[in-house]
């Protein structure tokens, strides 16, 4: 059979470790021609398993469940590419253009990522686990219920993305930026979120245990019901967030600004407050360090700056309650 000028043989349809040159070669010659024998041929499941494809334009390309693991694509454009269902595994993507990019259920375990730009792009319940993401422009993405355990996304953009549900544990946030961020109900325990910005983002309903947030900006986020449980927050901005019913236990809040925070109901059972800022906060029903619950008031500067010095917590009840 012949697609444009390239002869394809029967080793189209071959299932093997290396790429088929005769299907890097029809995609060689364009989405269109490709598109065209993807449709002539749908049960043929393309093989480029490491073939080098850097640099080539493949915008608008059905690569839908194509085998691309360790494939070269570096620099390469696939912008408004279908890649839905592929694999590709520890593919090398290096500031590849994937805006607006269908990637929904793909395999990107350890691919190389690294300033690559997947502004827009569809990754739902893709797998990432692993992956180099630094530096990476994902703003606008939806990578909901993606997995994405272990992933390097130092430096990254994920303004305005969407994250509902996904699995983010022990994942490289440091220095990133999710600023407007939809993070509900996502994993990030044992997270490094070192001076990232999340400032405004919508993080409720979330697992942040044991995550890094380390002069991180939370403010204005939403972290209502959040479990930050021995959470590192030394010196973060959480200054005017809803942390409503937030469990903050054990969480170290040394020099954090609190500021006008909602703190209603939230636990601040055994958390280290010393030097941190509380002046304006709002506490009702709140768990104290000491275990016991805080009556409904706005914390004046003065009542603020009595809890940040504490180093024996059950001293400030009385205090309170007489306030």
């Amino acid at each position: 059979m012949t697609v444009g000028d390239v002869m394809v043989s029967s080793s189209a349809q071959r299932t093997n470790l290396s790429f088929n040159e005769d299907h890097r070669q029809i995609l060689l010659k364009g989405a269109d021609v490709w598109n065209a024998w993807r449709h002539q041929n749908p049960r043929i499941r393309p093989n480029l398993t490491g073939a080098d494809l850097s640099g080539a334009n493949l915008t608008n390309a059905n690569l839908s469940r194509t085998r691309l693991s360790r494939a070269n694509l570096n620099q390469a454009i696939l912008c408004n590419a279908d890649l839905s269902g592929s694999y590709l595994l520890e593919a090398q993507a290096v500031s590849a253009d994937l805006r607006n990019t269908n990637c929904s259920e793909a395999m990107l375990s350890e691919a190389n990522l690294h300033q690559a730009n997947l502004q827009g792009a569809m990754l739902r319940q893709s797998d990432l686990s692993y992956a180099k993401l630094v530096e990476a422009n994902l703003q606008g993405a939806d990578l909901s219920e993606a997995f994405v355990t272990g992933a390097d996304l130092t430096g990254a953009n994920l303004e305005e993305a969407m994250m509902r549900e996904t699995l983010m544990s022990d994942v490289n946030l440091s220095h990133a930026r999710l600023t407007s961020t939809f993070l509900r109900r996502v994993d990030l325990r044992n997270a490094n979120l070192k001076q990232a910005n999340l400032r405004g983002a919508e993080v409720s309903d979330a697992d942040l245990r044991g995550a890094n947030l380390h002069q991180t900006n939370l403010c204005k986020t939403s972290l209502s019901r959040t479990y930050l449980n021995h959470a590192m927050l030394w010196g973060a901005n959480i200054s005017q967030s809803n942390c409503l019913g937030t469990n903050f236990y054990s969480a170290d809040l040394r020099q954090a600004n609190l500021q006008g925070t909602d703190l209603r109901q939230a636990n601040l059972s055994q958390c280290n407050l010393i030097g941190a800022f509380l002046e304006g906060a709002t506490l009702n029903s709140t768990i104290l360090p000491d275990r016991s619950r805080s009556p409904r008031l706005v914390l004046d500067r003065s009542v603020a700056d009595r809890i940040s010095m504490l180093e024996a917590p059950r001293d400030l009840v009385p205090s309170l309650a007489a306030s």
